[in-house]
């Protein structure tokens, strides 16, 4: 009888580098790019990740995600592949530019507190909580699915934060428990978190790692 375990699978979550949106407050599209900062985070990050042995790297399809993810996929010899699957959780049009203390934006969260716990809710073109969920169910399966053994995820902080709470509550997961998790997650611009799975159990190993930016 063999001994001979199976190696668990290790799946590195990087939140991108600071984007305009981040340092302004204004709610971001799929174009709003890395500021300086960001670009020198990407840098680091990569850096710091490139030991891991790291086989494959994932981004969303957004600029901001996909400047990060150049980075560190040169740093590691790879080509980058974007997927919409971990884009960032989409806002209604009629708030991206605006600022968080906008109108606007004032209007979306009111609108989200009252009518998110209805999983068939929908405000104008925005994702409500089926959408959210349709996504975090398909990356999950790519993921699992993957040959690769060592994948790293460039995504965005309220979609990670969404991923990473239905990874460990699956079917628990509910419109509520989200918007909690939401407000209390902390994820930094290029904190690492960290999963290894084994026999299709996700654990968490690490959450929002920062020691690159250590002095």
């Amino acid at each position: 009888m063999s001994d001979v375990t199976t190696k668990p699978k290790r799946i590195y979550f990087v939140r991108h580098g600071e984007a305009l949106g981040n340092a302004t407050n204004i709610s971001q599209d799929a174009t709003t790019p890395l500021t300086d900062t960001g670009h020198a985070q990407a840098k680091v990050v990569a850096e710091r990740v490139a030991g891991l042995g790291i086989d494959h790297v994932y981004t969303s399809n957004m600029v901001r995600a996909i400047e990060t993810g150049s980075y560190i996929a040169k740093t590691l010899g790879l080509y980058p592949e974007a997927s919409e699957l971990f884009r960032e959780w989409s806002t209604p049009e009629s708030v991206r530019g605006k600022h968080h203390d906008s109108p606007e934006y004032e209007a979306w969260l009111e609108e989200l507190t009252t009518g998110y716990d209805d999983p068939s809710w929908r405000f104008e073109d925005a994702e409500n909580f089926a959408d959210l969920l349709k996504r975090a169910e398909e990356g999950v399966e790519l993921l699992e699915s993957s040959q690769h053994q060592h994948i790293l995820v460039v995504s965005h902080g309220k979609f990670l934060r969404f991923f990473l709470t239905f990874i460990l509550l699956r079917d628990m997961l509910t419109p509520r428990m989200h918007l909690q998790a939401d407000a209390a997650l902390r994820m930094s611009n290029t904190g690492i978190t960290v999963f290894e799975i084994t026999g299709g159990v996700w654990r968490l190993v690490t959450w929002n790692d920062i020691a690159h930016f250590a002095e």
